[in-house]
C-alpha cells in the first residue's frame, strides 16, 4: 500500500473542497499525513479549521503574524523538502503556480505527485505526475 502524505494551501483551495481532496488520498493508499495551511487569523480559510476539527487527521497549520509574501507557500514547500521519506505520493492541493519547482524536487526524489487545483495554474499541471481540476 503507498503511503501519501497531503498538503493544502487553505489560502486558494476551499474547505468546501475537502472530500474530494481526501478521496483521491484513500484511493491512492494509506494516509500518513494531511495538512492545510493558512494564516492565523485569516477569516478565508476559516472553513478549514472547521474542517480539521471534524476530520481526524487533519492537522491545520496557522501562521502568526499577516499575510507576507507567499508565507503559506514558503512553509508547504519547507515542510515537503524536509520530510521526503514519510510518503511515497504526495498530494498538494493549490492553485499556485508558485509550487513547480518544490514539485520538480520532490519528484525528482522519487516521489510521485499528484496535484489538485484549479485549471489556471497551466504551469503546475505541467509539471505533476498528475493533475486533478476543481471546478473554476
Amino acid at each position: 500500500m503507498k503511503k501519501v502524505a497531503v498538503y493544502i494551501d487553505g489560502e486558494n483551495i476551499p474547505a468546501k473542497e475537502a472530500s474530494k481532496i481526501f478521496y483521491t488520498a484513500q484511493r491512492i493508499g494509506g494516509m500518513v499525513s494531511a495538512k492545510v495551511y493558512g494564516i492565523q487569523k485569516d477569516p478565508g480559510t476559516k472553513g478549514w479549521s472547521e474542517e480539521a476539527s471534524r476530520r481526524a487527521g487533519l492537522k491545520d497549520i496557522r501562521l502568526c503574524g499577516g499575510p507576507g509574501r507567499n508565507k503559506v507557500d514558503k512553509k508547504i514547500q519547507k515542510d515537503i523538502a524536509k520530510d521526503p521519506d514519510c510518503a511515497d505520493v504526495i498530494i498538494l492541493a493549490t492553485s499556485d503556480h508558485g509550487y513547480a519547482e518544490c514539485v520538480r524536487d520532490a519528484r525528482n526524489k522519487g516521489k510521485k505527485v499528484i496535484g489538485i487545483g484549479r485549471q489556471k495554474t497551466k504551469k503546475l499541471m505541467e509539471v505533476c505526475d498528475a493533475y486533478i481540476r476543481l471546478g473554476d
